[in-house]
């Protein structure tokens, strides 16, 4: 759920993938960024990201 005006520069919730990958998106200015991410049960340090936000405000 996005914050009243808030504008979302990307999105890869319909796609499928696998392995590594990389978005790229037009800078925008930014105060605070939040990362939500999953980890797996397999015993590697990988992190699986789910969400990638970044605030002004």
């Amino acid at each position: 759920m996005r914050c009243a005006g808030s504008v979302a520069v990307g999105s890869r919730s319909r796609a499928t993938g696998s392995g590594w990958q990389i978005d790229t998106f037009a800078p925008r200015p930014a105060k605070f960024i939040r990362l939500t991410g999953l980890t797996n049960s397999t015993g590697q340090p990988l992190l699986q990201v789910v969400e990638f936000e970044a605030y002004d405000r």
